[in-house]
C-alpha cells in the first residue's frame, strides 16, 4: 500500500514537471539535474521534516515504530519508552556498526546517561563530535557532581536553544526548584522539533508526573 501511493505521488509531480521543463524549453543535462533534485526533495523532504521539523508526536511515534529495523531511528523510541532490553539491542547493533572513535564514544556516553552513570562516560564525553553535544554531556556531568559554575560554562557555549533550556531545567530540579524546573521543561519542550521533541516530551512526563496531568486536561 505504501509503495502504491508512493508511485502514485511520483507520478502526479513527474507529469507537470515534465510539462513545465517543455514549456519553458529546459532540455538536456539541465533537465535531468532538474527532474533528479525534484525527486530527491519529493522522496527525502517528509523524512528530514519528521525526524527534524514536525511538532506532531503521534507521526513521530509512527515513524519510529516503522522502522524498528534502523537503530539509528528506533533507539530513540527506547529511550523515550525506557525499554531497557530495547535500548542495549539497538546499543550493540550502533556500536557494531560505527566503528568511528567519535561516534563510538558518543554512543558509550549515551548508554552511561541512558543509564544514570554518566560519571563512568568521563574520558568518552571528550571525544565526542559535534562540539555541540560534548558541551551537552560535559554540561550534564557537571550537573550530576552538582558543580554548577563549570555546568553554566558548558551550557553557554551552547547554541541550541532546547538543549541549553534542558539543562537548566535540571540544575533547577537539582537545586531543589521543582516549579522553576518545570517551566524551563516546557520552554525546552517549545524549542524542540521532531524526533527530539518526542524523546523529550516522553522524558520529562515521566520525570515530572505534573507535565502529564497538564496535557490530560
Amino acid at each position: 500500500m505504501r509503495f502504491v501511493k508512493k508511485t502514485l505521488i511520483y507520478i502526479l509531480v513527474a507529469i507537470p514537471l515534465i510539462l513545465l521543463l517543455n514549456y519553458l524549453k529546459v532540455e538536456g543535462p539541465a533537465a535531468i539535474v532538474i527532474i533528479f533534485l525534484t525527486f530527491l526533495a519529493a522522496t527525502l523532504g517528509p523524512l528530514f521534516y519528521t525526524i527534524l521539523g514536525t511538532r506532531n508526536l503521534a507521526k513521530i511515534e509512527r515513524f519510529l515504530l516503522a522502522n524498528r529495523n534502523i537503530p539509528s531511528y528506533y533507539i530513540n523510541y527506547t529511550v523515550a519508552h525506557r525499554l531497557d532490553d530495547e535500548f542495549e539491542e539497538m546499543m550493540g547493533k550502533l556500536l557494531k556498526q560505527y566503528k568511528q572513535k567519535n561516534k563510538q564514544a558518543l554512543f558509550k556516553t549515551l548508554r552511561a546517561h541512558y543509564n544514570k552513570d554518566i560519571q563512568s562516560a568521563a574520558q568518552e564525553i571528550e571525544l565526542i563530535q559535534p562540539m555541540e553535544y560534548r558541551y551537552y554531556y560535559q554540561a550534564y556531568y557537571y550537573i550530576e557532581r552538582r558543580e554548577f559554575t563549570e555546568a553554566h560554562d558548558h551550557i553557554n557555549r551552547i547554541s541550541k536553544a532546547w538543549m541549553k533550556l534542558a539543562l537548566l531545567s535540571y540544575i533547577e530540579l537539582k537545586q531543589g526548584n521543582r516549579p522553576r524546573a518545570i517551566e524551563l521543561a516546557e520552554e525546552a519542550m517549545q524549542a524542540a522539533r521532531g524526533v527530539q521533541l518526542y524523546v523529550m516530551v516522553k522524558t520529562f512526563e515521566r520525570e515530572y508526573l505534573e507535565l502529564r496531568q497538564q496535557a490530560v486536561k
